[in-house]
């Protein structure tokens, strides 16, 4: 858990199959990651980016209404 509460799985390196039958293909990820276990909340991202874009406000509901710049940008501060 991090400093505001977020828990994370590490998803590590390594190949699977995706898909199934004949569409079924190897992926390989060549850097292991941490994935969020929830999503996160609007009071987390304020925390980290200092506003809350979402138009359905709450301080526990998720996030909403942001641009993938902004994800960006949140993963990097975080």
């Amino acid at each position: 858990m991090n400093s505001i509460g977020m828990q994370f799985a590490l998803c590590p390196s390594g190949t699977f199959e995706m898909g199934e039958g004949q569409h079924s293909h190897a992926v390989t990820l060549t850097k292991a990651f941490h994935l969020g276990l929830y999503e996160v909340t609007q009071e987390q991202y304020e925390a980290v980016m200092g506003g809350n874009p979402s138009f359905f406000k709450g301080p526990q509901n998720p996030v909403e209404q942001v641009s993938w710049d902004e994800a960006v940008e949140f993963c990097s501060k975080l």
